[in-house]
């Protein structure tokens, strides 16, 4: 138990601390940071700017928003058959896993090893 001076102590130590703080602002509040944040939205709105909409591009192809490199017809089947891959992997866990117990609840799942845009052979360039 503490007793009446050490708290009367730690009462004056904590009033003592409040009312010394001349800086009540949080850091974020900062003329440094807000400028750095002005910074920040300013070259993130000229990014946009300089972006094209993607829907208006008169190609059929599939291409990575970023760069415009046409995907290989390995990532675009990939791509279309990637929902269909999860739907029949569930349904195998829910079979195997929870209704027939064929296999333990916490065994590893396979991995999908499906190409996607990272691992995508640059085809071609889009044309912008």
């Amino acid at each position: 138990m503490v007793s009446a001076p050490e708290t009367s102590r730690i009462l004056m130590e904590a009033s003592d601390d409040t009312d010394n703080s001349d800086d009540t602002k949080h850091h974020e509040e900062k003329q440094t940071k807000q400028k750095q944040f002005q910074t920040q939205v300013r070259q993130l709105v000229e990014t946009i700017d300089d972006m094209r909409n993607p829907f208006e591009e008169d190609t059929s192809d599939l291409y990575t928003l970023d760069t415009k490199v046409v995907m290989s017809p390995e990532v675009i089947m990939s791509v279309k058959t990637a929902e269909s891959i999860g739907k029949a992997q569930y349904e195998s866990v829910i079979v195997e896993r929870l209704s027939n117990n064929i296999k333990g609840f916490y065994e590893t799942i396979k991995k999908n090893s499906l190409p996607f845009f990272r691992t995508g052979s640059r085809k071609k360039e889009a044309k912008a």
